[in-house]
This record gives C-alpha cells, sequence and structure tokens, in this order.
C-alpha cells in the first residue's frame, strides 16, 4: 500500500517507522519498578519484532514497486518510545500516513496493538492517512466513500484526498445526521468533473 500511496500522491520518500516500547512505559501503576528480568523480556521481544519488521522492510524496499513506477527512496526509522506519540509527532509532517489495521491478537500483551497508532494518525496529525487490511488485493481506485460532516475537518480531508479521488471509479459521500441513529447517502457521484 505504500507503493500504491507514493505513486498516487507522487513522493520522493518514504518514511517507515518501527516504534519500540520503552519498558517504563509497562510498570503498572502501584508497581513503581521494573524487573531486571521483566525489563529483559520486554526488550528481547521488542528486538524480536524489530528484526523481523526490518527484515520485512529490506525484503520489500529492494523489490521495485508494485504500481509499475520506480519506487521513491525509503527510509528506515527504529525509534524507541510511546507509539501513540511517535506516530503523533512523525506524523505530523507527513504528506499521508499508511497504516495497518490494527491486530490486537498480533501482539505480546506488554506492546502495542495499532490502536494507539490510529488514534494519533486520526486526532493528533491533522494529516490524511490510509487505513489498509492486511493482504489487501482490493484495487485502490475503485470506489471511494466520503465520511461528510460540514465543516472544516472535512473540507480540509476531501481537497488532502484530491489526488485519490481524481482516480476513483465512483464515489460516494455519507452523510449522519447528528440527532438521529439512521445514516443517508445522497447519491453517488461518478466523478468530480471541475477536478
Amino acid at each position: 500500500m505504500a507503493d500504491v500511496a507514493a505513486d498516487v500522491e507522487q513522493a520522493e520518500r518514504i518514511d517507515v517507522i518501527h516504534v519500540r516500547i520503552n519498558p517504563l512505559a509497562t510498570i503498572i501503576v502501584g508497581e513503581e519498578i521494573l524487573s531486571d528480568a521483566r525489563r529483559k523480556e520486554i526488550d528481547d521481544s521488542n528486538a524480536q519484532e524489530a528484526s523481523a519488521v526490518k527484515a520485512a522492510f529490506d525484503a520489500w524496499s529492494v523489490g521495485g514497486g508494485n504500481t509499475g513506477a520506480a519506487r521513491p527512496a525509503a527510509v528506515w526509522l527504529d525509534v524507541l518510545g510511546d507509539l501513540r506519540a511517535q506516530v503523533a509527532k512523525l506524523g505530523r509532517t507527513a504528506n499521508l500516513i499508511v497504516l495497518g489495521k490494527p491486530d490486537p491478537a498480533r501482539h505480546p500483551p506488554h506492546t502495542a496493538d495499532g490502536r494507539e497508532a490510529l488514534h494519533a494518525a486520526i486526532f493528533e496529525t491533522g494529516r490524511p492517512f490510509l487505513l489498509t487490511p492486511q493482504n489487501t488485493s482490493l484495487p485502490i481506485d475503485a470506489h471511494v466513500a466520503i465520511a461528510w460532516k460540514e465543516g472544516e475537518a472535512a473540507t480540509r480531508a476531501v481537497l488532502a484526498a484530491l489526488p485519490w479521488l481524481t482516480r476513483a471509479k465512483a464515489i460516494s459521500v455519507v452523510v449522519v445526521s447528528e440527532d438521529s441513529t439512521q445514516w443517508t447517502c445522497p447519491g453517488k457521484m461518478e466523478r468530480f468533473p471541475e477536478i
């Protein structure tokens, strides 16, 4: 999906971040200590996961882009800290954030499951993001849905999504009324001719 996003956004660089959880962040309130054995367990798990993710990054980065276009430079960033804070900090300067769908079952209990990254991307970056399911093979340009709520945030989101909207074969706008449990889809637009 990063290849597809880079092609659509005409990106010059793809930054891939992996956040290792700080063992001190796992201390439960009231515990106030982190045993050496627990720290080593967390550090070993962090290192094992980072190694696996880095190997996947290396395999991906040496291959060609899957869109037919040349892949832009890819940069690996391995940082230690709070996942939500790191996504918020680094995401604020990104053109687009690409996140995998959170999978709570994938991680050991002491690591973040992706929901923190998703929350930060949505509420703390002010940037557009692409949430991708695992192993997707759906065409990214087939049908785009816009969740519309009148206001500056929705306008900014649609403007940021213009490169994607111009490629869409169909666009649906979904409006949810705040005073109702019903939702409506006011219509399907085949294209935005003025874009």
